[in-house]
């Protein structure tokens, strides 16, 4: 531009003598004034803030990573083996279906029995309450006998008492004799299933007792369930007393079947009274 052209003719006629040190002062005037290039104006980019957080927020972004984070898997630990059924069950679960099996065949003929000896509805009634209250007041003191005699004891008698109690009531003839022969019938059932009961638990562990248990009271119940079918047909073919004697004598085969393939298993130190316990089941 002319301004530009003017600037330049004014200082090349008013410069210094030319010297070559005037040459160079002048030219580093000029681009000074001219250009306007200065060695200390350089700039320097400052570098970015770094980002500060506080100890409540470095906390708080630890416990969001863990919650965010699934916990490891466990190692799979030693596979644990199944426990199988002991052999010992089948002995008690075959007594347990004779002795249900006699209770349900009784069912339907009790009743025309109790008519054929005289008795009244009240009678009856008792008759039937004895059997009931008898299996009561003979629980408690069988549990402690079991615990201070052993299991196998009561295990035989239960049976031996309901079978000759069952062959006394095919022999009753009046009210007194059914009411006591069906009483002590009740007694020797709540004895056997007390003992029972024990046994099982002796020869059970946590692990396998439910699966241990089943078979006894699943003998029972089919024994019940079948017996009044049987009972029926044994009372309209061979007469009232012959299924009796029928039941007294498969309870006292129960009793036999007991003696020959239950073994104890309260040691004599864990009895109640005897130096144990008696708190705990024996080894299986």
């Amino acid at each position: 531009s002319m301004s530009l052209a003017s600037f330049v003719v004014r200082r090349l006629t008013h410069a210094a003598p030319c010297t070559p040190l005037a040459r160079t002062q002048g030219t580093r005037l000029f681009f000074r004034d001219v250009v306007g290039v200065r060695s200390n104006h350089t700039q320097t980019i400052a570098p970015a803030p770094t980002p500060t957080t506080t100890p409540q927020e470095n906390e708080k972004g630890n416990l969001q990573h863990e919650a965010a984070t699934p916990p490891p898997l466990p190692a799979p630990g030693p596979e644990k083996k199944k426990e199988g059924l002991d052999r010992r069950v089948w002995a008690p679960a075959a007594s347990t279906l004779l002795i249900g099996t006699g209770v349900g065949i009784i069912i339907p003929l009790l009743p025309m029995f109790a008519k054929d000896l005289g008795i009244t509805p009240t009678q009856f009634g008792l008759v039937v309450t004895a059997f009931g209250a008898s299996r009561l007041l003979a629980n408690f003191p069988a549990s402690w006998a079991a615990e201070r005699f052993g299991r196998r004891p009561l295990i035989l008698i239960g049976p031996l008492l309901s079978g000759v109690s069952m062959l006394a009531v095919s022999a009753s003839t009046t009210f007194h004799e059914l009411f006591a022969a069906r009483f002590f019938a009740g007694a020797g059932g709540s004895i056997f299933m007390s003992a029972a009961q024990l046994y099982l638990a002796d020869i059970s562990t946590p692990a396998n007792r439910a699966r241990t248990i089943a078979p006894v009271y699943a003998a029972f119940g089919i024994g019940t369930a079948c017996g009044p079918a049987i009972g029926g047909i044994l009372g309209s073919t061979y007469g009232l007393h012959a299924p009796f004697l029928l039941v007294g004598a498969s309870m006292l085969s129960a009793g036999a079947l007991n003696y020959f393939t239950i073994s104890e298993t309260l040691p004599r130190e864990r009895r109640v009274g005897a130096g144990g316990t008696g708190a705990g089941a024996g080894a299986g």
